[in-house]
C-alpha cells in the first residue's frame, strides 16, 4: 500500500481537483459498517498473498538461496500487488482506492 503521506498528498489533489460528478463522502452511503465490509474483502485479498509470499521465503531460506536482493525484490512485489487489489476492491465498491483511503481517514480511530 502506499505510505499515508503519499495518499494523503493524493487525497488533497484529489479534492481539489474534483468535480461535480465525482464520488462525494456522504454520511449516509458511506458508513462504518460499510468499509468494514470493504476492509475485510481488503484482508482476503492480501491473506493469499502474504501466505503466498510467506512459503517463497520459506522455500529460498531452505534451499539457502535467501538474499537481501531477493528480499527487496519481494517488498517491491507486495506493494505492487497490493496496491492492485486495493484498486480492484474499491472498483468493486464502486469508489476508487484514493477516495478509499480518504474514507479510512474519516472513521480513524472509531470502532
Amino acid at each position: 500500500m502506499l505510505s499515508h503521506f503519499n495518499y494523503l498528498a493524493a487525497a488533497g489533489a484529489y479534492y481539489l481537483s474534483q468535480d461535480s460528478d465525482q464520488t462525494k463522502f456522504d454520511s449516509s452511503k458511506h458508513t462504518l459498517v460499510k468499509l468494514y465490509d470493504i476492509l475485510e474483502d481488503i484482508y482476503l485479498e492480501y491473506a493469499c498473498a502474504y501466505i503466498f509470499y510467506y512459503n517463497m521465503i520459506l522455500n529460498m531460506k531452505e534451499k539457502k538461496e535467501f538474499s537481501n536482493e531477493k528480499l527487496e525484490n519481494l517488498k517491491a512485489s507486495v506493494e505492487s500487488y497490493t496496491n492492485s487489489r486495493d484498486e480492484i476492491v474499491a472498483k468493486k465498491h464502486g469508489i476508487t482506492a484514493l477516495f478509499l483511503e480518504i474514507w479510512i481517514e474519516k472513521f480513524k480511530g472509531d470502532k
